[in-house]
C-alpha cells in the first residue's frame, strides 16, 4: 500500500504521461524523492514544456503541494496547492 504522498506523486506522474502532447519536455517526466537539508525526504516530480516551462513539484503533504517553475509558462505554476485536484485544475 502507498503513502499518501507517494499516491500523488504516482496520480501525478500518470496524470502528466496521459496529457503529454502538452507537457512535452525532451526530458520526460521525472518522479523522484529528494533528501531535506535538516533531515527527512520529499517527494518531487519534474516535468516542462519545451521551450517554455521547466517545473518541479514538491510534495510535503497531501495538503500542500509546492511548485517552483522556470520559463515563459513559470507564472501559471508557481505556487502553493492544497491539493493535487486543485494543482490539476491549473494544470489543465
Amino acid at each position: 500500500m502507498n503513502s499518501p504522498r507517494e499516491q500523488i506523486q504516482i496520480d501525478l506522474v500518470n496524470w502528466l504521461n496521459d496529457h503529454s502532447n502538452k507537457y512535452d519536455a525532451p526530458y520526460g517526466v521525472i518522479p523522484d524523492m529528494e533528501s531535506l537539508p535538516k533531515g527527512g525526504k520529499v517527494r518531487t516530480v519534474t516535468f516542462g514544456v519545451a521551450r517554455y516551462l521547466d517545473a518541479t513539484v514538491i510534495i510535503w503533504s497531501p495538503k500542500q503541494i509546492t511548485v517552483r517553475a522556470r520559463g515563459a509558462l513559470a507564472y501559471k505554476f508557481t505556487g502553493t496547492f492544497n491539493s493535487l485536484a486543485e494543482l490539476l485544475a491549473v494544470m489543465e
